[in-house]
């Protein structure tokens, strides 16, 4: 009993709750550029890419810098680490979907509901801050997609493990 105790607290905030495929374009592109930053160095060069090829040079930098903020922030006052599945995975994980949510809620102008979203994975008292930052994630996420560009993680259909 006490193993599959510890396997559910590894995968806590992972469980399977949709699919990307699902999702609007901007929101799944959060996601994967989420799942590409937490990932590994290649993944962090993947998203670098898709800002520098979306923003003038200047302004990526800046842009890159409030997601890394913004991911930083959730990390640092989250109840415990944020569960993602890989990059090419098909599914939408719990988190992910929080995530998302606050991020929808947020820069649509939804500020008290993006802030009980952003409560469920971060103390409550970040959760308004987080949700301001979640604006301007909102929005760039959106224009990123405006950004003709051919993503270079493919979604397969095979079963994926959550890490």
């Amino acid at each position: 009993m006490a193993d599959t105790m510890d396997a559910h607290q590894l995968t806590r905030g992972g469980e399977t709750v949709g699919l990307l495929s699902s999702m609007s374009e901007w929101e799944a592109e959060l996601v994967l550029n989420f799942r590409c930053w937490v990932n590994d160095e290649a993944g962090k060069n993947n998203v670098r890419s898709s800002f520098s090829r979306t923003f003038a040079s200047e302004r990526a930098a800046e842009e890159l810098w409030a997601f890394e903020k913004f991911l930083t922030t959730i990390a640092e006052y989250s109840y415990y680490p944020l569960a993602h599945h890989d990059p090419e995975c098909p599914c939408l994980g719990a988190h992910e979907a929080i995530l998302t949510h606050m991020v929808k809620l947020a820069s649509s102008g939804c500020l008290l509901e993006a802030s009980q979203m952003a409560s469920l994975i971060a103390l409550p008292s970040k959760a308004e801050s987080i949700s301001l930052m979640a604006i301007r994630i909102g929005n760039m996420m959106q224009q990123i997609v405006r950004t003709p560009y051919t993503y270079e993680v493919s979604l397969s259909t095979a079963h994926h493990r959550i890490h």
